[in-house]
């Protein structure tokens, strides 16, 4: 027996309006404290990602991730899946730590490389990996350099 071949016409989002003034990325700065306040206290590890447009405003918000205490499963197709339908040119990617703690371990690492392989194939600029404490405190991936993520790489 055959089965249907459907052809896929339209795709549509569910769009949450928010009341928010519109955020200019210059720097880590600008957006740190809008992502504590979206997932800084969250009692589990959340991974955000941020939607840019050219002018680096935010323009959408995407939970891509929901996982355990301290542990998430993340795959570069759903944490891009929003951006491109948003035609975003650039995305900032982050998640926060629930103990408070700013450790960066070695799989923060390998899901950065991969997220930055990903976004390179699909077109679309990883501007940083972030991340973040309830406390406000931060890490950027970016900022951080090679130097110390051979460190922790190859002890």
């Amino acid at each position: 027996m055959q089965e249907a071949i459907y052809e896929i016409v339209n795709i549509k989002q569910e769009i949450f309006n928010w009341d928010r003034p519109v955020i200019k990325v210059t720097g880590v700065a600008d957006v740190v404290d809008f992502i504590v306040s979206e997932i800084g206290f969250e009692d589990r590890k959340v991974c955000l990602a941020l939607m840019l447009n050219t002018k680096l405003e935010v323009i959408a918000t995407h939970r891509y991730s929901v996982g355990s205490l301290d542990s998430s499963i993340v795959h570069p197709r759903e944490a891009l899946k929003a951006a491109i339908l948003n035609n975003a040119c650039g995305v900032i990617l982050c998640h926060q730590n629930t103990s408070g703690a700013m450790d960066v371990s070695k799989d923060d690492y390998l899901v950065y490389e991969r997220m930055k392989e990903a976004c390179y194939i699909v077109g679309i600029d990883l501007l940083d990996y972030l991340i973040v404490t309830y406390k406000s405190e931060y890490r950027s991936l970016r900022e951080i350099g090679d130097l110390e993520r051979r460190t922790i790489l190859n002890p």
